[in-house]
């Protein structure tokens, strides 16, 4: 019985903490998702479909499971189930989701794919000066590439940076030291000699 179950786990995290208490929130979490999920055998690929509903509850307890376990072996799966709740209603949450995952895991194909996804997210979103920056830092950690698919997506980030530097206006000296450089060189502003 499926309420049973979730009733034992609520006791589990009730009592003082111990190895169970992981467990048990992460099992609530499958039990919480929305209806459409259908979690694997051990859990760890079940995520809502980005195109469906997501209850502010469900993603509060995902928030509430990353707070509370910081150093999860399931912190990648549940930070994944963050992305896609957000993916639905608040795209530029995703991206900062994703940006975290990038920057938290030392896995590196998690990493790099969770850098490529933030930077095309923080792009579709309209944040163009973060993506940039993540694109950047993408190429900085990813850049060397071992693979035809590594070189294509440097090749990617690149071309993109390209884009936006194209679509932004060159950037403006201050006013100030515009006004400084015109009056350093107008002849009234020159030193007089005594031949003058």
């Amino acid at each position: 019985d499926p309420q049973t179950a979730n009733n034992h786990r609520q006791r589990l995290l009730a009592l003082p903490l111990s190895p169970y208490h992981e467990a048990a929130a992460f099992e609530l979490l499958d039990a919480a998702a929305p209806r459409h999920v259908e979690p694997s055998a051990n859990s760890t690929n079940a995520a809502p479909a980005p195109s469906a509903a997501v209850s502010a509850d469900y993603i509060a307890q995902l928030q509430a499971f990353l707070r509370s376990y910081p150093q999860s072996a399931r912190r990648a799966v549940v930070q994944a189930r963050l992305v896609q709740a957000y993916q639905a209603s608040e795209p530029a949450l995703a991206a900062d989701v994703l940006q975290q995952m990038a920057d938290e895991h030392a896995a590196a194909g998690l990493a790099q794919h969770a850098q490529w996804q933030a930077a095309q997210a923080f792009q579709a979103s309209g944040r163009t000066a973060t993506a940039r920056d993540a694109y950047v830092r993408y190429l900085q950690r990813f850049g060397t590439a071992t693979t035809v698919e590594q070189h294509e997506l440097a090749q990617e980030a690149r071309w993109q940076l390209a884009l936006m530097a194209e679509q932004s206006p060159a950037p403006q000296p201050p006013q100030s030291s515009r006004k400084k450089a015109v009056k350093q060189s107008t002849p009234s502003t020159m030193p007089r000699t005594a031949a003058d």
